[in-house]
């Protein structure tokens, strides 16, 4: 079985660098958060991690959770919970 769910998560971050312009390097991020506004199926992050990547001039972050489809009361969801994790590169490709 095949479901189209909205993929159009954001992903917001903080991070700190050394140098600017073309010599700045990535040192760390932290504060990884995600969501999709919650519309027709609400975005819940339940872990991330990062990686620092291309001799530092790159971050990659991934992010996991799951997609609810039915309600969600509270803390109580009723419906069907498909997981999925997703990558992304900052900067982008």
């Amino acid at each position: 079985m095949n479901i189209k769910y909205d993929t159009k998560l954001w992903i917001h971050f903080n991070y700190k660098y050394t140098g600017s312009g073309s010599n700045k390097k990535f040192e760390s991020v932290s504060h990884i958060t995600s969501g999709n506004g919650g519309f027709p199926m609400p975005w819940t992050q339940t872990t991330s991690s990062y990686n620092i990547i291309n001799n530092k001039k790159a971050i990659e972050i991934t992010i996991q959770g799951y997609f609810v489809l039915g309600l969600k009361i509270g803390d109580f969801d009723a419906g069907f919970k498909f997981t999925d994790s997703f990558t992304k590169q900052y900067p982008q490709k």
